[in-house]
């Protein structure tokens, strides 16, 4: 089995929105970086990675190809409210 790289963009799987995105640009209350995820299997259950995002909202891990893992994040970036919502997505 060969790993696949994933990349998990702050702004793409988990978009923070708010009403006048102009209080958020250049706005130093507001940063994408520091978001954590959590990675799981989705199949078992298990804890695979944890990973934070960096200041372009970015960050990635190395995961088995043809899989299902889901994604929790467990720390919101700065001027952001928690997702609680769980993040599904399969490796190619």
């Amino acid at each position: 089995r060969h790993p696949a790289a994933i990349e998990a963009k702050n702004d793409h799987h988990v978009p923070k929105v708010v009403k006048d995105p102009s209080l958020t640009e250049g706005n130093g209350a507001y940063s994408l970086e520091g978001a954590t995820y959590d990675i799981y299997d989705k199949a078992t259950d298990e804890k695979v990675a944890t990973i934070t995002t960096d200041t372009q909202g970015s960050a990635s891990c190395t995961l088995e190809r043809d899989k299902d893992y889901y994604a929790v994040e467990t720390k919101a970036p700065q001027g952001y409210a928690l997702n609680d919502h769980r993040i599904d997505f399969h490796t190619a």
